[in-house]
């Protein structure tokens, strides 16, 4: 078994068991690269919480991501 298949299907035991998971475990979730997930926070697209030094991110707003369009974080950020 490839590596990212266990991170993929983790992600997706996630969604039925975690209320808020860390920006590498959305990115495995979305199928993003880490960067993506980071440039779509810091855009507002994706909302994200601090918690002591770890960036968490509700489940519930991953899904609400997903039910929208995205433009590329990148371009947004550029303009």
């Amino acid at each position: 078994m490839h590596p990212s298949a266990h991170v993929r299907d983790a992600a997706r035991m996630t969604l039925q068991t975690k209320l808020a998971v860390s920006a590498p475990e959305a990115a495995a979730m979305l199928s993003l690269s880490l960067r993506s997930v980071q440039n779509y926070i810091a855009a507002k697209k994706i909302p994200a919480r601090k918690v002591g030094k770890r960036t968490l991110i509700l489940v519930h707003d991953l899904e609400e991501f997903l039910r929208k369009d995205q433009p590329s974080p990148a371009r947004q950020m550029k303009q």
